[in-house]
């Protein structure tokens, strides 16, 4: 018997992969609806928050959930709660002190790796750079702009702001942005990709477009996951009601 913790992407999906072969039903601790829908599944049962557990002698956990109830006998418990940016290996040159100190640092809020422009270089060294650094509706669509971004501006075709106080200028107005809003991911894209075709306009047609068209397939894409009569198509084609 498993219990899986979350409810965004990671959560669901190893949900998703343990429901055909785990013990009926997969647990699955949310706190809240998710922003990132998933396909209903009748193997998998949601619970709500979990207070604490306790263990036996037998190596079976017993979840208490915060409604009072109890599971009892559950074999292994993950957590898909998201992750702490954490690189405690790789530290820099404060540019004040003069001392070496790590990048990340639990303190840091809202978490996320501090001093990157663009959320892709760090400011203070400009060999340096993280990929993967935003959190995404499509991750690997995005990783890919802004990897092909960083190849640009590495070979320095793509303009970098000339000092460390000018490259920050873009976290400070993004957490500002975060202060009153969340970042739109569609305007952020946009932005990273203008960067690229304006200096290689041969790359419009093979860039993905990241404009309306591409963000209304994509809620249409979460409407189709909510949408009770095209999960019923999707899991008979996977064999599932024919009983494999």
């Amino acid at each position: 018997r498993v219990l899986v913790i979350g409810n965004t992407n990671s959560a669901n999906d190893i949900a998703a992969q343990l429901a055909p072969v785990a013990r009926s039903p997969v647990y699955r601790s949310t706190r809240r609806v998710s922003i990132f829908p998933s396909l209903s599944d009748t193997r998998i049962q949601d619970i709500g928050p979990i207070i604490r557990y306790s263990t036996s002698t037998s190596d079976k956990i017993t979840v208490h959930i915060q409604d009072g109830s109890t599971i009892e006998d559950i074999d292994i418990a993950l957590f898909g709660t998201g992750y702490y940016p954490n690189v405690p290996y790789l530290q820099f040159l404060h540019p004040e002190s003069r001392t070496l100190a790590p990048l990340t640092l639990r303190t840091i809020m809202p978490s996320r790796l501090p001093s990157l422009h663009l959320q892709i270089l760090y400011a203070h060294n400009l060999t340096l750079a993280f990929i993967g650094a935003t959190i995404s509706f499509i991750p690997f669509l995005l990783a890919d702009l802004t990897s092909t971004w960083l190849v640009f501006a590495w070979s320095r075709t793509i303009p970098i702001p000339p000092t460390p106080e000018e490259r920050l200028i873009y976290e400070r107005e993004r957490l500002d942005a975060l202060a009153r809003y969340r970042q739109d991911e569609l305007s952020y894209a946009q932005a990273v990709r203008n960067d690229i075709v304006r200096i290689h306009p041969e790359l419009c047609e093979v860039l993905a477009k990241w404009d309306d068209a591409q963000d209304t397939r994509r809620w249409e894409m979460y409407a189709a996951k909510l949408d009770p009569g095209l999960f019923a198509c999707a899991f008979t084609s996977i064999g599932v009601e024919a009983g494999i």
